[in-house]
């Protein structure tokens, strides 16, 4: 789930609605278990609200899940995600997925609808636009899939450039972490999680890293990477948020801004006490910063840029409670904490007129419902 606001003030949500189809089915002559992650289980949305939090306007979309949106100058709506044809056939094989790109207008009446197929998984993990309306879509691909789907997989980079029609102008397919991460670190595999548009149409993203050996295994740096408008690597910054880790998974990062000086990164490691952090860089990729904060377990933090020199976190404690966490270039400011339903996920955090607007998701017994508040900045 993803969410930007128009100059209007209305908020546009994009997600995925399942209809909690489960049952099993046999391929190959083996009985496999088919979820609501299948096409005929889940059906990608977008929501129109008011200032207010009227829902306006609501609408199904083609794919299987739409993840991200963008507004674009125009004022036309793009949303990006996956979608794939093949799982329907072939459950127990997920090895046939690409990446969809939608361009709507306010209304939320279709314009344009492309595909950027893939022979194996891609997934998008961001979507930003160019100058000229249009998209750079950064994706997760398989260059090393693991035929029992476990912990094997290999995951490259993918990078696709459209025009404002939604046209390829670039798709690099996969890139090899050794390419972008440069020689001095032996990666297998790079995860990408999170992308934001930098200054003089650069971009930032960052993600996982695993190694060759075991030292880097243990560690699980994660890695800040710019590009310039023809993705060529500008810098490479590798960092961990502690030094060692318990689980095979020690960090998560979830999300990024950018500003022209700064590159603020939001995350949650898997420690046997976890925590959320943040970490702030310079745009020469120097760690100006790095601070742990409150959080719970498995909800991910979001993050939006007050101004150039303060930030704001949206997380969960106590699984009731959503927390706002201030930062500046010092570090922690302070926190304020809000009563909310149970079970409430973080999606999205947007200034808009001097106004924090917090989105989420929020399970009402066996029900997954859209959370949405607004909070005055001080």
């Amino acid at each position: 789930m993803n969410a930007v606001t128009d100059t209007q003030g209305n908020t546009y949500v994009v997600g995925r609605y399942e209809t909690g189809l489960e049952f099993f089915k046999e391929v190959n002559g083996k009985t496999v278990y088919a979820d609501t992650t299948l096409p005929y289980g889940t059906h990608p949305f977008i929501q129109k609200f008011s200032p207010t939090g009227k829902l306006l306007r609501s609408a199904f979309l083609p794919g299987i899940e739409a993840q991200h949106i963008v507004l674009l100058a125009d004022h036309r709506i793009a949303v990006s995600g996956f979608m794939n044809d093949y799982r329907e056939k072939n459950y127990d094989r997920d090895r046939g997925q690409g990446v969809f790109a939608l361009f709507l207008d306010t209304t939320l009446k279709t314009q344009a609808y492309r595909v950027y197929p893939s022979f194996y998984n891609s997934t998008p993990f961001g979507m930003t636009c160019d100058a000229q309306n249009g998209l750079i879509i950064a994706a997760s691909s398989f260059t090393k899939p693991d035929p029992e789907m476990g912990l094997k997989d290999e995951f490259s980079l993918r990078f696709i450039h459209t025009d404002a029609t939604g046209a390829t102008l670039f798709d690099s397919t996969y890139l090899r972490p050794a390419w972008f991460l440069k020689s001095n670190f032996d990666a297998r595999t790079f995860d990408g999680l999170a992308l934001a548009k930098g200054a003089a149409g650069s971009f930032w993203l960052c993600g996982e890293v695993s190694g060759r050996d075991s030292t880097y295994r243990n560690t699980n740096p994660m890695a800040l990477i710019q590009f310039d408008q023809e993705f060529y690597s500008m810098t490479t910054q590798v960092f961990t948020h502690r030094e060692k880790f318990s689980y095979k998974i020690g960090a998560y990062v979830n999300d990024l801004v950018a500003s022209e000086k700064y590159v603020f990164v939001v995350g949650q490691d898997l420690h046997i006490e976890p925590e959320s952090f943040v970490f702030l860089f310079n745009t020469k990729g120097d760690t100006l910063y790095k601070k742990g904060f409150n959080g719970d377990y498995g909800e991910t933090p979001v993050v939006a840029q007050i101004d150039e020199t303060n930030w704001a976190v949206l997380n969960v404690s106590e699984t009731d409670k959503f927390v706002i966490s201030f930062f500046n270039l010092q570090g922690f400011v302070k926190e304020k904490r809000y009563k909310t339903q149970k079970y409430c996920q973080p999606r999205a955090l947007i200034v808009h007129n001097k106004q924090l607007i917090a989105v989420g998701r929020v399970t009402v017994g066996e029900i997954r419902k859209i959370w949405m508040s607004k909070i005055n900045l001080d």
